[in-house]
């Protein structure tokens, strides 16, 4: 075959995107170039263009080099190191800690998707049956195991190099009905559904179950938006299952060319609550005798957040989120107020963020299953300061500081620091 004919042959092959692996045709364009039918600027043009199609054709979901299933899914993930320190006290806590994600999304039809992520994670155990020591066989001791503890995806560096858990972190069904309507079915973060200013009531890496809607609209230059959902808490064989709902609606509007504000009032309503004894629990509110609950902690919270662009920084924003309980008429109350400057997104070197915030949170304003773990534990009844600086070492790769100085109102306020380096794919 003549190389006129050779160089032909090649067109065809790329026009026709026929199923030949990239090294073949990284191989057969170097021998083009290496017998002078074509130079190597040329060469280059058809890799790049080849490669160019080969995305789009993978994208649409039409690729012949991969399998059909495999075009479907898109993958992300992180990972993140932590060297942590904190007072207990009497003494000094030091740990390393790991956090690995790995998550993935398929498309199904028009508008429908589904999503999957996996996650380490620190395995719970039922404090009642920890103290009970439920006996199993002959004398053998087996607390009851309630599944990882949804507050932390950590895995502590320890038991002499053990292997690490991986658990369910979400799955989900996302449907988007039209252009301002989106439906959420499974396990899903919560904030997808709840949008929120702060980490006060709910700490960031749990997932919820159950279903919610998120409608958003325009009105007069302003974005107007509602969230509603239906959560489950628990399951009982038997007797009613604990569950919350939520009603959240809000705005979100331009000041200016610089500045904007966004605010939402958030209505909270529990089921069957009352009696009823909640795994992971950090057993801070108000309990019986038989240390169930007393109270339905049906709530409202109102967060706000106002932005400004180009003043000091690339980007500032001052923030505020309060809650009161409906029961009972006292200890019912938190609050949050933060602010945030410095980059409008840590993603590349140089690029920084520092944040800093002021909480209160009393026994009974909130369930003690839900907020930042962080913070006293993950305890209702707290008070104190948070600052964290996020430092951008390279694309995607980040270093942060978080501090703490947190304890029970009115008590001893006791330090945490968190060293992270953090990576994303």
């Amino acid at each position: 075959m003549g190389k006129r004919m050779i160089f032909i042959a090649l067109a065809c092959l790329v026009m026709a995107n026929m199923p030949v692996a990239a090294g073949e045709i990284d191989m057969l364009v170097g021998e083009l170039i290496k017998q002078k039918v074509i130079d190597p600027g040329r060469g280059q043009e058809i890799l790049t263009l080849t490669k160019e199609n080969q995305r789009k054709l993978i994208a649409q979901g039409k690729s012949e080099v991969l399998p059909a299933w495999l075009q479907k899914i898109s993958l992300k993930g992180d990972l993140r190191n932590r060297v942590q320190w904190e007072d207990k006290g009497s003494y000094g806590r030091t740990r390393g800690r790991i956090r690995f994600r790995l998550g993935g999304e398929a498309t199904v039809d028009q508008g429908l998707t589904t999503h999957f992520g996996f996650c380490t994670g620190t395995m719970s155990f039922d404090s009642l049956d920890v103290a009970v020591s439920t006996v199993t066989g002959e004398g053998s001791v087996s607390p009851k195991e309630i599944g990882s503890d949804p507050r932390s995806t950590n895995q502590t560096m320890q038991d002499n190099f053990s292997t690490k858990g991986i658990w369910l972190d979400y799955a989900y069904a996302d449907w988007t009905a039209n252009s301002n309507t989106r439906v959420l079915i499974g396990k899903f973060a919560n904030k997808s559904l709840i949008w929120k200013p702060s980490d006060l009531l709910w700490d960031g890496d749990i997932t919820v179950e159950g279903a919610g809607a998120c409608i958003n609209g325009k009105q007069g230059g302003m974005n107007i938006f509602f969230n509603t959902g239906l959560l489950v808490l628990d399951e009982s064989s038997s007797g009613a299952d604990p569950s919350m709902f939520l009603f959240q609606p809000g705005i979100e509007t331009g000041l200016g060319d610089n500045a904007s504000i966004k605010i939402a009032a958030t209505q909270y309503g529990f089921e069957n609550l009352v009696g009823s004894a909640l795994d992971h629990a950090a057993g801070s509110n108000s309990v019986d005798a038989n240390d169930k609950l007393i109270y339905d902690y049906d709530s409202t919270s109102i967060g706000l957040e106002l932005k400004f662009s180009g003043i000091l920084f690339e980007t500032q924003s001052i923030f505020a989120e309060t809650v009161t309980c409906s029961r009972p008429a006292a200890d019912n109350t938190g609050m949050l107020a933060g602010i945030k400057f410095g980059s409008k997104k840590v993603s590349s070197a140089g690029q920084w963020q520092v944040k800093a915030m002021n909480r209160r949170l009393e026994k009974d304003a909130w369930l003690d299953i839900l907020p930042d773990s962080d913070a006293y534990g993950g305890k209702t009844g707290n008070e104190g300061i948070e600052v964290a600086l996020t430092y951008g070492l390279g694309k995607n790769t980040t270093f942060g500081i978080d501090y703490y100085k947190v304890g029970a109102i009115g008590g001893t306020a006791r330090d945490l620091y968190q060293f992270d380096l953090a990576m994303k794919f």
